[in-house]
């Protein structure tokens, strides 16, 4: 090929007309490409991996987190897949992450990311709200300590006063840990 048909050809399909018309995936190769992803041990998935599957893998991946015969690492793959959709993701998926993690009956693999994740699709604003009654009120003080860091990372400026609060009430094996995240809401 001489060398200005390669160049014609290259500059053609890395223009915005060849990416306009690349195929978009089918519901099968997506569900296939989703169950490759969950099977990954040793190899994270990035949040562009996810979000190159489409708006169409949310429902897929929605049936799958709450699935109870489903393993929960792969329960929560698929959980850390919506919260790469960021706010993206629609209100009722944000809610059913919430549930989720409010759900004593679920594993903790599964609480924690489903609270991870509804801190990457929630409404910011909506954070304090309803992630401060799972950290005062959760049975696991593994998940009220998630909760706390969540509000130290999304909500710092309204969840300082709350996560002082909160730490006087733990066991004072892990008042270190809280201390530690209080001066680290101070800070920001």
């Amino acid at each position: 090929m001489p060398l200005y048909a390669f160049a014609l050809f290259s500059w053609l399909n890395a223009s915005p007309l060849a990416a306009s018309a690349a195929p978009t995936r089918d519901l099968n190769e997506t569900a296939l490409q989703i169950r490759a992803y969950l099977g990954s041990i040793d190899t994270p998935i990035s949040p562009e991996q996810w979000r190159a599957l489409g708006a169409q893998a949310i429902p897929q991946l929605e049936t799958i987190a709450t699935n109870l015969k489903e393993l929960p690492t792969q329960r929560a793959k698929a959980m850390e897949g919506l919260a790469a959709f960021g706010s993206s993701v629609d209100q009722p998926t944000a809610q059913f992450l919430l549930r989720i993690a409010n759900d004593d009956s679920q594993v903790f693999t599964v609480r924690r990311t489903a609270l991870y994740a509804y801190g990457e699709v929630a409404k910011k604003e909506q954070l304090l709200s309803t992630v401060k009654p799972l950290m005062e009120h959760s049975t696991d003080h593994r998940l009220r300590f998630q909760a706390a860091q969540l509000l130290v990372r999304h909500a710092p400026s309204d969840a300082c006063d709350s996560i002082k609060v909160q730490s006087t009430h733990e066991k004072a094996e892990v008042h270190h840990r809280w201390h530690q995240l209080t001066r680290e809401c101070e800070a920001r």
